[in-house]
């Protein structure tokens, strides 16, 4: 796409993604000379309610300052075409690391998850529930800094076009019953990537999503030793715990679960990484 074309202030570059809400562009922000991530709204795939929604809660997010969460720089609601103009992070996600069936080394497991809780409890400490915690949504950056996006603009749509659920394996069982979520809600939804990163397989896996649903709402998870992977007493206590169906019977914060999995995994680990570098790509060159 051309760089002379504009979406408000800014000079689109090119596309990065595009998904049911809408269409992601690395941009240009002439007034302070440097790149976003601007993503539009289609006010015909989400309706104008759900678009005004999502631009409330990006407001909300804007006033988020944590190091570890991808910074909401600009809001825009006029027009045919509103956007959220974003912190452009150069590097990978969680997602482009998990291999089916190949765990990933604690050390790292333990790094990821300290960063993303501290993201967690900031937001909730400031009352904003992130509600689609997944592996495409921890961003890892080319200097090695977890950073968690779409904080309160998840996309709630998925990856297919209509499919209001979509892929619903980190969903919180209270989400997909219509019920209030809070906190716990992205506990749980970190614990199912805990899981997936140890295991290199979901909890709560099914051929056809009804039944994934199902598991999520009324069954136990999957033991990581039907997976072939021995994980110590202590860590599938915690797992049980932030993967419980009754929120009171999660950990109360992010922070604790990274703690209580600090302490579980404290016995060493044979395919330990000495940092994040070692499992990241080589950082390619800046647009």
């Amino acid at each position: 796409m051309s760089s002379q074309q504009t979406l408000g202030r800014y000079e689109i570059v090119e596309t990065l993604g595009r998904g049911a809400a809408g269409v992601v562009y690395l941009a240009q922000d002439p007034a302070l000379g440097r790149l976003v991530a601007l993503k539009t709204l289609d006010r015909a795939a989400g309706g104008e309610a759900e678009t005004l929604s999502h631009l409330r809660e990006a407001r909300a997010a804007g006033s988020l300052d944590h190091p570890n969460i991808v910074t909401v720089y600009d809001v825009a609601a006029a027009g045919e075409r509103p956007f959220i103009a974003m912190e452009f992070v150069q590097g990978t996600d969680l997602k482009a690391l998990l291999r089916p069936r190949q765990p990933l080394p604690h050390d790292f497991v333990l790094q990821l998850v300290e960063q993303v809780a501290s993201a967690l409890d900031h937001a909730h400490g400031r009352g904003i529930v992130h509600r689609d915690v997944k592996p495409g949504n921890i961003l890892i950056t080319d200097d090695e800094r977890v950073k968690l996006a779409d904080f309160g603009i998840a996309d709630t749509h998925g990856d297919r076009a209509g499919d209001r659920l979509g892929t619903p394996h980190y969903v919180a069982p209270e989400q997909l019953k219509g019920q209030p979520v809070d906190r716990r809600a992205d506990v749980f939804s970190l614990g199912v990537v805990v899981y997936e990163m140890l295991t290199g397989r979901r909890p709560f896996e099914a051929p056809q999503l009804e039944e994934v649903v199902r598991r999520l709402a009324d069954e136990p998870f999957t033991p990581p030793a039907e997976h072939g992977v021995q994980l110590p007493v202590a860590v599938e206590d915690v797992l049980a715990r932030a993967l419980a169906k009754d929120p009171t019977d999660r950990f109360a914060t992010a922070g604790k679960l990274s703690a209580a999995l600090a302490e579980a995994l404290q016995t060493p680990d044979e395919a330990a990484t000495r940092d994040l570098s070692d499992l990241l790509p080589e950082p390619a060159a800046a647009p």
